[in-house]
């Protein structure tokens, strides 16, 4: 509730990958947005640095006020692979990814960011899911652009969701596959959509201005990579689409949907993507000169995805903890700020009641007694404030001692399961998890002994068929927070 009371109403949506850099200045309105402020910018020619500076003085000479800032990774960057896992349960699944990720990309397990969308249960107790693969250096690129000009990264999400996501908000979510061609200036998004969910991307080397500029060959082009993209689906044995929705920079294309139509026997239509939102007058002449050029979609309708947690998050992890941290913060501030006007208001009545109401002793005592009693709810509830306040200070001690057991254990040690024991004065961490060596396993065991959060009571290992299972019991040592909470 609160993470909603506080979630910012505007917020800047950035597009870097590409060959234009589009920034649009965003206020949600409802299931819409409010576009403030809007502008691209080619940047083949330029840096890095150059682009931060660009961004920068933007917001500057436009006098933007918000520092929130949600980008997405173009499908042109991801790689997609539809595979089939043989489970159904979900925690099975992630491990199974983890496990065979460096097998469906060129990358190593420590370059890369792998996650996955669930299409749905096939027979044999199989799960098909569409597994994205992003190359760390890309988000780690975008953070470090985006940083430099002063702004604040929160969220970073795939754009094939987004556009997922709008196509929902506005046909509903859709029973039947149905293809989007999402065209931008020099690519173009292949995407199948079913129930609200992305079941298959492929990315199309080719867009609005090589179809509008270069001539009859590009058209050619194009249709082989529409045949090349549907051999590729329907290899996948996932049902046929008959619809086909063109989005984006189709304005100049006004003739592509009949061509599409008659050599693939599909329905074609163009779809319009300004219609969920609403531009101000400044805005309308980049719109109509842009918009002919190539795709907003993204950029505009990102915010939509802002606070919604079925989504891949790309978002990296120090950037995670920050606005745990920042939600922390404010959660601790209402709390506060509640109890002071709790206070004040009470302690207004409490003196008006004493002030106006002393004509005779008999009433002066009966008001005395009853201000005496809500005086002592007051200091009850205050006490109260003091044990959500002492909690709130054992979940900072909580997040980092899982940070620091995600820093110390190695990459081919695992926990199976962490269960948390109080016994009076002491909190015990009972660690179950297995690893590929025992050598892993005892430099995992050494690294807590060493580390100020946990004080090893005991541990045992065995060997398990190819594995070795262990146990570790500990004790936390308490920091500065945890102390001070409790005196």
């Amino acid at each position: 509730m609160l993470a909603n009371m506080f979630s910012p109403k505007e917020l800047l949506s950035v597009e870097i990958g590409g060959e234009y850099l589009k920034l649009a200045h965003i206020k949600k309105s409802g299931s819409g947005v409010r576009v403030l402020k809007m502008v691209s910018k080619d940047i083949r020619p330029l840096s890095d640095d150059e682009i931060s500076e660009f961004i920068k003085n933007y917001v500057a000479e436009n006098q933007i006020k918000t520092k929130k800032v949600i980008t997405f990774i173009s499908p042109r960057y991801t790689i997609n692979k539809n595979i089939e896992l043989p489970s159904t349960n979900e925690a099975e699944i992630k491990e199974i990814i983890n496990l065979q990720a460096s097998r469906h990309t060129p990358y190593s397990r420590d370059e890369i960011v792998i996650d996955y969308i669930p299409i749905g249960v096939i027979k044999g107790g199989y799960t098909k899911v569409l597994l994205v693969i992003v190359n760390k250096d890309i988000i780690k690129k975008y953070q470090d652009i985006l940083e430099r000009t002063g702004l604040e990264l929160t969220k970073v999400v795939l754009g094939k969701e987004i556009i997922c996501r709008w196509f929902q908000e506005l046909r509903g979510a859709q029973q039947e596959p149905v293809c989007l061609l999402h065209v931008d200036y020099a690519g173009t998004d292949f995407l199948v959509v079913q129930d609200g969910k992305v079941i298959f991307a492929r990315n199309i080397p080719i867009g609005a201005y090589q179809l509008n500029y270069e001539g009859p060959a590009q058209q050619e082009r194009f249709l082989k990579e529409i045949q090349s993209s549907l051999e590729s689906y329907q290899v996948e044995n996932v049902d046929k689409f008959k619809r086909v929705v063109m989005v984006g920079a189709v304005d100049k294309l006004a003739e592509l949907p009949k061509v599409l139509g008659t050599q693939f026997g599909f329905s074609v239509m163009n779809e319009p993507y300004f219609d969920r939102a609403s531009f101000m007058p400044e805005v309308q002449s980049v719109k109509e000169a842009d918009s002919k050029e190539m795709s907003y979609l993204p950029a505009l309708y990102a915010p939509l995805c802002y606070q919604l947690n079925d989504f891949i998050d790309l978002t990296p992890e120090d950037i995670r903890l920050r606005e745990i941290m920042a939600e922390k913060s404010r959660d601790l501030i209402f709390t506060a700020t509640l109890v002071m006007f709790i206070l004040i208001v009470g302690s207004f009545v409490l003196y008006n009641k004493i002030t106006t109401k002393q004509t005779t002793l008999k009433s002066f005592v009966g008001i005395y007694e009853k201000e005496h009693q809500d005086a002592l709810k007051l200091k009850e509830f205050y006490k109260q404030t003091g044990v959500i306040k002492r909690y709130l200070d054992e979940r900072t001690f909580a997040l980092e001692v899982i940070t620091e057991m995600y820093r110390l254990a190695p990459k081919t040690v695992w926990l199976n399961n962490i269960s948390y024991v109080y016994e009076k004065d002491n909190r015990n961490l009972k660690l179950d998890g297995s690893g590929e060596s025992l050598a892993d396993i005892q430099r995992f065991i050494d690294s807590l002994k060493e580390s100020p959060f946990f004080e090893v009571d005991k541990a045992t290992k065995n060997m398990r068929g190819e594995l070795y299972d262990f146990e570790v019991v500990c004790l936390f040592k308490k920091n500065k927070a945890v102390v001070k909470a409790e005196k």
